[in-house]
C-alpha cells in the first residue's frame, strides 16, 4: 500500500471540518494473535486529549488549525500509527463554544459522496453514554472503520484502515474497544 495513499486515507477526516460513554466492551479484550514480527500493541495515554488507547507502535501525533464550513477555526489533533498495509488513527477537533457538533454531518464527511465506496455497516451507537456512529466501509480499495462521538465540544473519531484482505474483524475490535475517556 502506497504510504501517502494510506495516510490520505486517514486523514480523510481532517476534511470533516463541520459546524457544527463506555457502551461497548469493558471486559478486558485479548490482543489477536499476529505475526511476532508485528509491532507490541502499547497503551498510549493523551492527557492533553483525555483519552487512553492500544496501539501498535508509538504514534505520530500532529496538530493542525483548520477552518470549518462555518468560517469558524478548531484544532484537530491526530496520533497516528501507520504500518504500511494498516494505519490506526484516534483524533479530536476541538470546536468553539457555538459550534453543534453534527455527528451525521461528520459522517457525511468521512463517506464523502464517492459511488466507489461501499458501505457495510452504518449505525448509531452509545459511546461512553454519548450518541455515537460507528462506519465499515470501503473506498479506494481500502476497508475503513472508524467509531465517532462528542463530547462537548471536542467531537474524538477512532479509526482504522487497511487493504481488504489484510483486514482483521477481531484486531479492528481490540484497537476500537481499547478507547476510554480518561481525566
Amino acid at each position: 500500500m502506497n504510504r501517502m495513499t494510506l495516510v490520505r486515507l486517514v486523514f480523510t477526516v481532517a476534511a470533516v471540518a463541520v459546524a457544527v460513554g463506555p457502551a461497548h466492551g469493558q471486559g478486558g479484550p485479548s490482543v489477536p494473535r499476529r505475526e511476532e514480527t508485528d509491532p507490541q500493541w502499547r497503551r498510549v495515554v493523551s492527557r492533553e486529549g483525555a483519552f487512553a488507547i492500544q496501539m501498535p507502535g508509538e504514534p505520530q501525533i500532529s496538530q493542525k488549525d483548520l477552518r470549518g464550513k462555518t468560517g469558524r477555526m478548531f484544532r484537530y489533533t491526530s496520533y497516528l500509527v501507520d504500518l504500511r498495509t494498516r494505519a490506526y488513527m484516534v483524533s479530536y477537533s476541538d470546536y468553539d463554544r457555538d459550534t453543534v457538533i453534527d455527528l451525521d454531518e461528520a459522517v457525511h464527511g468521512i463517506i464523502g459522496d464517492s459511488p466507489e465506496t461501499r458501505i457495510i455497516s452504518r449505525r448509531t451507537v452509545t459511546l461512553f453514554e454519548r450518541p455515537g456512529r460507528f462506519l465499515d466501509f470501503i473506498r479506494d480499495g481500502h476497508r475503513m472503520r472508524y467509531r465517532l462521538f462528542a463530547v462537548g465540544h471536542r467531537l474524538y473519531q477512532i479509526g482504522m484502515v487497511a487493504l481488504p484482505a489484510g483486514f482483521e474483524d477481531a484486531e479492528a475490535d481490540f484497537y476500537m474497544n481499547s478507547f476510554w475517556l480518561v481525566q
